[in-house]
C-alpha cells in the first residue's frame, strides 16, 4: 500500500490475480466496484470487458446500454441472465487484451468531491466484467486501486 502527500485518505493497494477457466472466473457478473478508481492491466490473456461511457464520436453510450437500476439492484442468482438484463446488447462494449491498462472510474468516484472531472459533469462508475473463459484458458492481471481509508 502506498500513499501520497497529496490526500492523506487516499491510497494504493496493488495485487496480481490468476484464474483458470470459467470455474476460476473472479467477476464474471457486470458491476461497478466500489472504489474511486482502478486499474485493470492483464498480463497473460484477456483483460475485462467493458462499456465504454462514450464512442469514438462523443456519443454516450452507457446510458444506452447499461440498465443501472439492475446494475445496482437485481438480486438474481443465475449471472448469465443477470449479465443479460444489466447489458442487454453487448454490441458496444469493449475488451481489453494481454498488455492493455484499463483505468476504470469506480462507485465512489461519481460522490468524490473536489475535482475538476467532478465539476466539468457527471460521469457515471465504470461497469465492466471478466470475459468469459475456455476450460483450460487462463489469465494473470495486475489490479491497482485507490482508496479511501
Amino acid at each position: 500500500i502506498i500513499s501520497y502527500g497529496y490526500d492523506k485518505n487516499l491510497t494504493c493497494k496493488a495485487r496480481i490475480v490468476s484464474t483458470r477457466g470459467h470455474v476460476g472466473t473472479k467477476c464474471p457478473r457486470w458491476h461497478a466496484d466500489h472504489v474511486p478508481v482502478r486499474l485493470v492491466m492483464s498480463l497473460v490473456g484477456p483483460g475485462c470487458d467493458f462499456v465504454p461511457e462514450r464512442l469514438n464520436g462523443g456519443e454516450a453510450i452507457d446510458a444506452v446500454l447499461v440498465d443501472r437500476e439492475a446494475l445496482n439492484g437485481l438480486d438474481m442468482d443465475d449471472t448469465y441472465a443477470a449479465n443479460r438484463i444489466i447489458v442487454p446488447n453487448e454490441n458496444g462494449i469493449s475488451h481489453s487484451s494481454a498488455g492493455d491498462a484499463v483505468l476504470l472510474m469506480g462507485r465512489e468516484w461519481e460522490h468524490y468531491r473536489g475535482t475538476e472531472t467532478h465539476k466539468a459533469g457527471h460521469l457515471h462508475a465504470a461497469v465492466h466484467k471478466s470475459p468469459n473463459l475456455n476450460p483450460f484458458e487462463g489469465r494473470v492481471l495486475l489490479v491497482i486501486d485507490v482508496i479511501t481509508r
